[in-house]
């Protein structure tokens, strides 16, 4: 998966539709020199790429704008802080990572 197909599929994802297509662009380019730091088996690098792409958004963008939720009572209306955002990319990079071997203590005795 290249830059560009990584960026058209993170513009066409709902949640990250109403982005600056430059903060994008920022961070694809930013997941791809994180992920050159692993060595990735060449089909998953794009993917990898992808998922930590789509996390520096949430960390950027979306966490903020998301944060705190208006909600109507019958008195009124009021925000409050909403905790429930999760990071969903973050979790599967994570997985993505353990799966190739990251994250394991391993102790050899010999």
């Amino acid at each position: 998966m290249t830059n560009d197909e990584i960026t058209t599929r993170i513009k066409l994802a709902p949640d990250y539709k109403s982005i600056d297509v430059s903060e994008i662009d920022n961070a694809v380019s930013d997941a791809t020199e994180l992920v050159k730091a692993y060595p990735l088996k060449d089909e998953i690098i794009g993917y990898a790429t992808y998922l930590y792409a789509s996390h520096l958004l949430f960390m950027r963008v979306l966490k903020r704008k998301g944060r705190f939720k208006s909600v109507k009572a019958e008195n009124g209306e009021y925000t409050k802080f909403d905790g429930a955002n999760s990071d969903d990319a973050w979790d599967e990079f994570k997985r993505l990572l353990k799966e190739q071997g990251y994250g394991r203590n391993v102790i050899h005795f010999y």
